[in-house]
């Protein structure tokens, strides 16, 4: 296939590059020399027009951080969908809610483009091993001429109409909240409690506690790396779209809201691009200063 992709961040451009390892053409534009050297590297067909290399392509796919980058993209100053030519479909994988996703499927009515919003789950590890999980919301057709591409990157999770998606991942993204937020306060109160880490780590792998969320981010604690991983930045725009789901289906936002105030606060503390595991350090850092530790004998 010929594809043309918008995003080569910490995700997007894994996901890129195993694309075009996989045999497809992929299109990129990079604006430094430095992130052009990159991109070649990684497999991408330079372009210097974005919307000529669309024309040509049977698919165009954008990994963007947010729903405003999504609408500038595909609608705003880009407008690529006004040139993609017929028969082509288009792939937003971001992460963006079902409200943005709507409008990217009624805008790409409008140009005779179906268009498919395609989250994904799975992190960089994922992303690279084309291991992720793709929540898929859109016409089943759509997803049929797409998936040569999408299953490279993952598993396909045809989750329904347009907006259902996103909807699909913003679930996965209440499990993922919660376990993030229970492991750095676990961690956090193993170190306040004088525990020792490692034997923490083995208890809570050989019980009902283990996960991969734990195996990844307990050793990355241990080892002081707050960089890598989940960005906390992308965290707390996940929650701000998820909040409102929560309450249009009549349930009650405010444990995710309080859990978003405490990665807000990290971020500012210790850098919003710090992976999530840095709220365990920050819950540390900033532990009531009158508390004692409760080390034992």
């Amino acid at each position: 296939m010929i594809i043309t992709w918008v995003g080569f961040g910490a995700m997007g451009l894994p996901m890129a590059s195993r694309l075009a390892a996989a045999g497809h053409i992929v299109f990129g534009r990079a604006s430094s020399p430095q992130k052009k050297a990159t991109l070649k590297d990684a497999g991408i067909s330079l372009t210097d027009d974005l919307q000529r290399s669309v024309h040509e392509s049977d698919l165009v796919v954008s990994m963007v951080p947010g729903p405003q980058e999504v609408r500038d993209v595909w609608t705003g100053a880009e407008g690529l969908l006004a040139h993609m030519k017929t028969g082509a479909v288009a792939v937003d994988m971001s992460t963006v809610g079902a409200d943005t996703a709507l409008e990217l499927h009624a805008a790409g009515a409008d140009h005779g483009v179906p268009v498919l919003d395609c989250p994904v789950s799975g992190g960089v590890n994922g992303a690279a091993n084309g291991a992720l999980t793709i929540f898929t919301g859109g016409d089943p057709d759509a997803v049929a001429a797409a998936a040569p591409a999408l299953e490279t990157l993952g598993t396909i999770i045809a989750c329904g109409a347009p907006g259902a998606g996103q909807q699909a991942k913003l679930v996965n993204q209440v499990v993922v909240t919660a376990n993030t937020y229970g492991l750095c306060l676990a961690y956090a109160l193993t170190e306040r409690s004088g525990i020792d880490t490692e034997l923490m780590f083995s208890a809570l792998t050989g019980g009902a506690a283990d996960g991969r969320l734990l195996r990844l981010e307990w050793p990355l604690l241990q080892a002081n790396d707050l960089s890598t991983g989940f960005a906390i930045s992308h965290m707390v725009k996940d929650i701000s779209l998820l909040a409102p789901l929560l309450t249009s289906a009549g349930l009650s936002a405010t444990v995710v809201a309080g859990i978003a105030d405490q990665f807000r606060a990290t971020g500012e503390a210790l850098g919003t691009q710090s992976g999530t595991q840095a709220l365990a350090r920050h819950l540390i850092d900033t532990a009531h200063p009158t508390s004692t530790r409760k080390d034992l004998p």
